[in-house]
């Protein structure tokens, strides 16, 4: 199977055009979602579905339910396997308690195919993949020899030895048919269904069973989590750059074959307060606000409560977290 690291612009195909967002609730665009492809190997994923690394970029699949994924738009790979993105801007570290959608402070989301079996959410059908972040050290946008990488340590189960040093591949029980009530499987991608009636852009809660509020689901990411792979130490980073998901494990799935984790797309949140998906509440910001006050509707980047109107308390959002993330 091919492994490309460095794929300067052969991979950098947003292909974004030809992918719709369906019915998926709320304003977001391409620039919210990963664009493009620095490396990627497809070894033991789903034939198929393991050749073609840009299946990641851009919006989560049109047609997924919680109970039926679409497979029309996934990259699969299995022990061995990996993809690494860019963005058009740095993930940043949001804080907790400021934003309704986003209490906990979650900084990016990982969509896969994975579904409840039966429709019950106890019961998911999961092929876990872990997820670093990387750190542009030299600037030139490219993850390379310069650059570091950092694993978000999940949760739960936490892959750590005796030492505190994490190891993978996890065992065997962590794939497939997964019991997460009460103890649910976080931090790791390709557990968490999607749901095209939701925000793509608001985090899940990964604690509780079942998609929550108006997120579309998918698994999120805290860069507080953020640990040294030699040592398991706890990182403070405010900033990433990219994103590389792995298979977690290399199960033994019966009739379905050797355990693989697929990814659809790959989302950042956005700093409350940010219309433009810049990065930074700024003068565009306010001004976004001030030329759509009194409109209403579920497609307004001005909107950034999501409570379907621009008002004041959409003003006071931008005035108050003015300066956040420039």
């Amino acid at each position: 199977m091919k492994v490309s690291r460095t794929a300067p612009f052969g991979l950098l195909i947003t292909a974004l055009l030809s992918v719709s967002p369906a019915q998926y609730l709320g304003h977001f665009t391409a620039r919210d979602f990963a664009t493009r492809v620095f490396g990627w190997s497809g070894v033991n994923g789903a034939p198929g579905f393991n050749t073609d690394p840009t299946q990641v970029l851009g919006f989560p699949p049109p047609n997924s339910t919680p109970t039926t994924p679409d497979n029309s738009k996934v990259f699969s790979f299995g022990w061995g396997g990996f993809v690494e993105v860019g963005f058009d801007r740095p993930i940043q570290n949001l804080p907790a308690g400021i934003d309704l959608h986003n209490p906990d402070g979650y900084d990016l989301i990982v969509f896969g195919n994975a579904f409840y079996v039966g429709g019950d959410p106890c019961q998911v059908w999961g092929e876990p993949g872990y997820v670093e972040v990387g750190i542009d050290r030299n600037g030139n946008g490219i993850p390379d020899a310069g650059d570091t990488w950092y694993l978000l340590l999940p949760p739960y189960p936490d892959p750590r030895d005796a030492q505190g040093v994490p190891r993978f591949p996890l065992p065997p029980e962590w794939f497939g048919s997964l019991q997460v009530c009460p103890m649910p499987v976080v931090g790791y991608a390709d557990i968490t269904p999607i749901t095209n009636q939701g925000h793509p852009l608001v985090p899940d809660d990964p604690f509780t069973p079942n998609i929550q509020g108006i997120s579309a689901g998918g698994d999120p990411f805290k860069l507080e989590w953020a640990i040294d792979w030699q040592t398991g130490q706890s990182v403070s980073i405010t900033e990433a750059h990219f994103v590389r998901v792995s298979h977690a494990g290399n199960a033994n799935l019966g009739p379905f074959g050797r355990s693989s984790t697929e990814v659809s797309a790959i989302a950042l949140v956005r700093r409350y307060g940010d219309t433009d998906a810049d990065g930074c509440v700024d003068d565009a910001d306010l001004l976004a606000v001030l030329f759509s006050f009194g409109q209403t509707g579920t497609d307004l980047s001005p909107d950034v409560n999501r409570d379907s109107i621009v008002d004041d308390a959409d003003l006071l959002t931008v005035l108050f977290e003015f300066g956040g993330g420039c």
